[in-house]
């Protein structure tokens, strides 16, 4: 049985990797898997506060280093092979009515619409002769989540936005946001954190700051003395600004480990919720100035 050799961690990370980053490379139908090796990291301190874990998948505050070396041991084949039972099932779970919290299960258990280990697959007709070891339970809305993440990176790395000259120029209109940073340029910062993201996504800034310069270069002032903390801090996200179809637990804000001496704390970072909405904004405005 293949998943049952997927641990929960194994598959909660997996999950993160694909919210935050997308699908990896493909070409010519082969997924380049070394990405998602790179971006795993052992004691990554979540900042979507738990939010994965109450859609179904166990997921800690910390990737313990043992699954992490599991996870990054694993061959391409098992990624490739995970990540199609991974899409199918999003794709069919995405189908099913959303489920009110507190209903009984078939079991007799009150479960919540967002339980993992138990719901009522007869909801999905589509499903009935699938074997459930060819199918991971999820609620209906992760996986809405998961295939919205994977069309939003899709989004950010087409030509048409990662290609464009004078992308700066057309995203310098677009408004500020709560929760950004002082230093936060608007035009000059959002193309940055397009490349970066469609580069590394946004589970690992210590990997936008250390590779897109508009970033490293405020660090680089902050470290110096030039841009002072209190001149790089921000305001308290507001959660009304939080989009649709996104929880406002992404509002509060984690701390990120040191790496390699890149300390993104130090910038106020903006959290996820903030993240995700200046990338939306982005793609948003780079539609809207071809028509």
């Amino acid at each position: 049985r293949f998943l049952s050799t997927w641990s929960k961690g194994e598959r909660a990370e997996f999950n993160r990797l694909i919210n935050s980053y997308g699908l990896p490379p493909c070409e010519d139908g082969i997924y380049d898997w070394s990405v998602f090796r790179e971006l795993i990291m052992a004691g990554k301190v979540s900042t979507e506060d738990q939010s994965d874990a109450d859609d179904g998948e166990e997921a800690a505050d910390e990737i313990p280093s043992s699954t992490s070396t599991k996870l990054t041991g694993k061959s391409d084949e098992d990624f490739t092979n995970y990540l199609e039972i991974y899409l199918t099932s999003c794709s069919q779970a995405s189908e099913r009515p959303a489920r009110r919290r507190g209903r009984p299960s078939k079991s007799g258990k009150i479960v919540d619409e967002d339980d993992f280990d138990d719901y009522d697959d007869d909801e999905e007709e589509s499903a009935a002769n699938v074997p459930s070891d060819s199918l991971i339970e999820m609620a209906p809305e992760r996986a809405k989540k998961s295939l919205s993440r994977i069309e939003l990176f899709n989004k950010i790395r087409s030509p048409e936005i990662l290609e464009r000259e004078n992308l700066a120029d057309i995203l310098i209109d677009a408004r500020r946001s709560s929760g950004l940073p002082r230093w936060w340029l608007i035009g000059v910062h959002d193309e940055a954190l397009l490349k970066g993201a469609a580069k590394f996504g946004f589970g690992r800034p210590d990997l936008i700051v250390k590779e897109i310069p508009a970033f490293k270069e405020v660090l680089d002032q902050i470290n110096s003395g030039d841009l002072t903390v209190r001149e790089s801090r921000r305001k308290t996200p507001i959660i009304s600004d939080v989009p649709s179809g996104l929880d406002s637990t992404v509002a509060s804000s984690g701390s990120y480990p040191v790496v390699d001496g890149i300390d993104v704390n130090k910038l106020n970072w903006p959290n996820e919720l903030i993240i995700l909405r200046r990338l939306e904004l982005s793609g948003e405005m780079q539609s809207s100035s071809e028509t």
